[in-house]
């Protein structure tokens, strides 16, 4: 799941260098540039909590309660990333030209995956 929102990440960061509107490049509107750094955060902390997770596991310590926050976490921000990304793509991310579509399908589906979700 980090490594699915990495992409959508780098793919939507890529579309906003190239796509132009209003004789501007996307990425230089505010909210763009708003949505990249939310974007990020969610990343960067999915990513902190897996491996304080994995490092804890490796290391033999009690870890369920960081495997389950880890999980639950990662979910939600892949989801919210992918959801994130169809908003700067526009209706271009639901054709088969991009791949958006197919992260985010795979984001919903861990969303709701009994691995993916911890109540």
């Amino acid at each position: 799941m980090v490594g699915g929102a990495q992409k959508v990440l780098e793919m939507s960061a890529d579309h906003t260098k190239e796509r132009i509107v209003f004789d501007r490049a996307l990425g230089s509107f505010p909210v763009i540039q708003h949505y990249i750094a939310n974007m990020v955060m969610d990343i960067d902390g999915s990513r902190f909590l897996t491996y304080e997770a994995a490092w804890r596991f490796s290391e033999g310590m009690p870890c369920s309660k960081e495997i389950a926050m880890a999980k639950a976490w990662t979910s939600e921000a892949y989801r919210r990333v992918t959801a994130t990304g169809h908003q700067i793509y526009g209706g271009i991310g639901f054709t088969v030209e991009s791949d958006m579509h197919l992260y985010y399908r795979r984001a919903k589906a861990w969303e709701s995956h009994p691995w993916g979700r911890q109540f």
